[in-house]
């Protein structure tokens, strides 16, 4: 913001705002306003803002909108719906269609009866979808303009119209993640040097003594906004925050220098079972975002080797940059489907493969409140136990197979048909590799206390991870 001129007499101010070019129009322009002295210039400032991005409104909710068709009609995930996107939507506008489409997915329930009201209550042709959208945006946001929604339009006018009586159709909370973990990347620094920064920037941090993992617990459910404290488990590595905390570790310079990430503490588990040393051979089968890569690297200090696959290539080329701003170089990315690929890679050499397929993603807080998909749940649990089939032919000396998915189905189910039906499963054990972890499988099955989960119960995602060892590679009882 320049002050560019000044008139006395009328006690005006002349303002020059610059836009970032990346904003909605994504050409550097210029606005100028004249702003009385005695209002609020940041206020005025910020309509203004919210004014010129209103020029590309409806093309905004409407991208939202077929993304939900095609969550709904093609059984796409989100995030392969949104690296769809065309290359001319810039990284601010896919944030802000990012943050339509899941207001509408998290309450789905609830914006289901509500769109029935609404086309009972208008006679009007409608979009659902689009519709759907606007529910989301104007009645499970607090302090919505309405001059931010597109206008104009019966979806936009009925809602406005029926907005008290839509508010009390909203079904009660559930409950959501807790905490966020953010993991210090030991690539480029320490604890010890992150804790001083952090300090300096108004953070506080808890250092009681936690004698078990219960009361450990109990004291995180205690964290203040703006405190922290060492994670349990991994106290070289994790500091855990309340979520809220979030838009204060963002705006950092760690944090956008890569000295620190936001990661769930229940993919760091998979990672530590992994029990990696230096020069490993690691194959990373459906690798992207890349965050596990991450993590491996560092336990790996950037010295063996990572093998990469995924066949999305838009979400590789995100991964890429993760990886040069975590300054991960032992990694190689390879764009490609896994079982194609899957009679190249056969070596019994590698140490570990990671499989952490597709999945319905309903550990996540995010979607914890959708209505479970039984036909896509099917259609990705014979996805995921494929995928596990081929991983079995690679003769890897460790596999683990993970989900970010609380459904049985996607998960032990996976793993007995599998190893069931795979004539190279007999050359592997299940094997428990976190003895010390409260959670384990409520299922019937013979590996259901060998296997991991979790969820936010333990202050993480719902998660669930398996070890399978090679036969020849276990420690024989002492």
């Amino acid at each position: 913001m320049e002050l560019t001129q000044r008139n006395e007499k009328l006690n005006l101010s002349r303002i020059t705002l610059k836009f970032p070019p990346d904003m909605v129009s994504r050409k550097p322009f210029k606005l100028q306003i004249y702003e009385s002295e005695n209002k609020n210039t940041c206020d005025n400032l910020k309509k203004v803002a919210i004014m010129h991005e209103a020029t590309n409104i409806e093309n905004k909710y409407q991208l939202a909108a077929s993304i939900l068709k095609k969550i709904d009609s093609k059984k796409l995930s989100l995030k392969k719906c949104m690296s769809d996107l065309p290359s001319s939507v810039s990284t601010w506008e896919k944030k802000a269609i990012y943050a339509l489409t899941i207001k509408a997915i998290q309450n789905k329930e609830s914006i289901d009866k509500m769109k029935k009201f609404c086309l009972e209550a208008t006679k009007e042709p409608m979009d659902q979808y689009l519709l759907q959208v606007l529910i989301g945006k104007l009645i499970f946001e607090r302090k919505v303009a309405l001059y931010s929604l597109p206008r104009d339009i019966p979806e936009t006018n009925v809602i406005v119209n029926n907005r008290r009586k839509l508010a009390s159709m909203k079904a009660p909370k559930r409950d959501a993640q807790t905490h966020i973990y953010l993991r210090i990347n030991r690539l480029k620094c320490k604890m010890s040097e992150i804790i001083p920064i952090l300090l300096a920037n108004g953070f506080t941090q808890d250092e009681t003594k936690d004698e078990s993992f219960e009361s450990f617990v109990t004291n995180c459910h205690a964290l203040k906004m703006r405190c922290f404290k060492k994670d349990f488990h991994f106290k070289k590595e994790l500091l855990v925050f309340r979520p809220k905390a979030t838009k204060y570790i963002t705006c950092l310079d760690i944090y956008l220098e890569g000295k620190v990430i936001i990661q769930d503490k229940a993919s760091l588990l998979a990672v530590k079972a992994m029990k990696l040393k230096k020069r490993a051979n690691v194959l990373d089968v459906c690798c992207a975002p890349g965050t596990k890569t991450a993590a491996m690297a560092a336990c790996m200090k950037n010295k063996g080797t990572i093998t990469s696959i995924d066949r999305d290539e838009n979400r590789l080329k995100d991964m890429q940059k993760l990886m040069d701003k975590l300054g991960v170089s032992c990694c190689s990315i390879t764009h490609g489907d896994f079982i194609d690929l899957a009679p190249n890679l056969q070596n019994p050499e590698i140490d570990v493969l990671l499989l952490d397929p597709s999945c319905s993603g309903s550990g996540r807080p995010d979607m914890s409140a959708n209505k479970i998909d039984v036909h896509r749940i099917g259609k990705l649990a014979g996805f995921q136990t494929l995928m596990l089939k081929t991983a079995f032919t690679i003769g890897a000396k460790k596999i683990i197979y993970s989900t970010c998915s609380t459904e049985t189905f996607e998960n032990e189910v996976v793993v007995k048909t599998a190893m069931d039906e795979s004539p190279e499963a007999a050359n592997y054990t299940i094997v428990d590799p976190l003895p010390d972890w409260p959670m384990r499988s409520d299922s019937n099955y013979p590996f259901a206390s060998k296997v991991i989960r979790s969820n936010e119960t333990l202050l993480t995602r719902g998660f669930f991870f398996c070890l399978l060892v090679r036969n020849d590679q276990l420690t024989p009882p002492e």
